[in-house]
């Protein structure tokens, strides 16, 4: 049997999958309600639960969503999955406390793609989240770092390989990988100038310059 977490992501996934469109998290909340026969209330354990379920939705979404598309294509499909999703905005005195920032779909994308990421590369992700900035990996291929338990339990879920330490003291072995993808804000601030050793021929991205999609 699926836990709640599980079967509110598949759900989301699927419906995102097939077009669906939110107009606000209040209207996602109401359909998670329907399908728990259980009332969402907003500030408690369970709206947040929703929350998370939604972005995990999206991003495996996403994930399937651009198979087999150019990167212009993909583009344009990651683009029109954003416009569909609810405002993600809120924060949870957890997520705050983890510095945990979710990134947009498209950008996570483009990210990737200035990386060089595709089915074949080694990658290092510290601070993974859901995985978004992992769209064009192979999950047995990456080494995903993520302190948050029900994040790290969804990344397990799907293939990736993941640790649950402090991304600012986590240590890799010397050209262990063949890129690092991080969207961390604290990634020069706060020690992670360590880790990009790992990292052979120096590919890594922190924050790039996206102001142009692929071709």
């Amino acid at each position: 049997m699926l836990s709640v977490s599980e079967t509110l992501t598949h759900h989301f996934a699927v419906a995102f999958s097939q077009g669906a469109a939110y107009r606000s998290i209040v209207q996602a909340r109401q359909e998670a309600a329907a399908l728990l026969e259980e009332s969402v209330q907003p500030g408690t354990p369970l709206a947040k639960q929703v929350d998370e379920a939604v972005e995990a939705g999206l991003v495996r979404a996403a994930q399937a969503l651009v198979q087999g598309l150019s990167p212009g294509d993909a583009f344009e499909v990651l683009v029109n999955l954003y416009e569909r999703q609810p405002n993600l905005s809120t924060r949870s005195s957890t997520s705050i406390k983890e510095q945990a920032y979710s990134t947009p779909v498209p950008i996570a994308y483009l990210a990737s793609q200035l990386a060089g990421i595709d089915e074949t590369t080694t990658v290092y992700e510290p601070t993974a989240g859901h995985g978004a900035l992992l769209l064009g990996a192979t999950p047995a291929r990456v080494q995903a770092n993520e302190i948050n338990p029900q994040r790290a339990a969804d990344l397990r879920l799907r293939g990736y390989q993941v640790t649950q330490e402090d991304a600012t003291e986590q240590r890799l072995s010397p050209r262990s990988v063949d890129c690092g993808d991080c969207q961390s804000p604290l990634w020069h601030r706060q020690g992670f100038c360590r880790a990009p050793s790992a990292v052979a021929g120096e590919r890594w991205r922190s924050n790039p310059d996206l102001s142009h999609p692929p071709d």
